[in-house]
């Protein structure tokens, strides 16, 4: 059997005031066929991040998950891009703050090193 090749994309985040761990949510492209969002960015004790899916408590009192990645490729690929966004949303929040705040962005202007 071929294993599946996925591709991550548009990966949108919303962060929240941290709260118990939680950091926010993100919404993604899956093979620009299918948008999953409603998944919750928890905060691991080694620094990284933990995916946490939709689920929906039905009547009865039963949990289903709504969505899941089934393999460990798909979970670790779907944290991955999303580390990876948010990496580079922090990267882009610091040279903001560093050009406001008066750093040499643009090799151009002066500032304090």
């Amino acid at each position: 059997m071929d294993t599946p090749q996925f591709v991550v994309s548009e990966v949108e985040y919303q962060p929240i005031r941290p709260r118990g761990g939680l950091l926010g949510f993100v919404s993604l492209l899956l093979n620009q066929s299918l948008r999953l969002s409603g998944i919750a960015i928890y905060s691991r004790l080694d620094g990284g991040i933990r995916l946490v899916f939709p689920e929906k408590a039905l009547p009865h009192g039963a949990i289903v998950e709504l969505i899941c990645p089934i393999t460990r490729q798909c979970g670790e690929l779907l944290t991955k891009a999303v580390e990876t966004h948010i990496d580079q949303l922090e990267a882009k929040a610091g040279a903001i703050t560093k050009m406001r705040s008066g750093g040499v962005e643009d090799g151009n202007s002066p500032g304090l090193s």
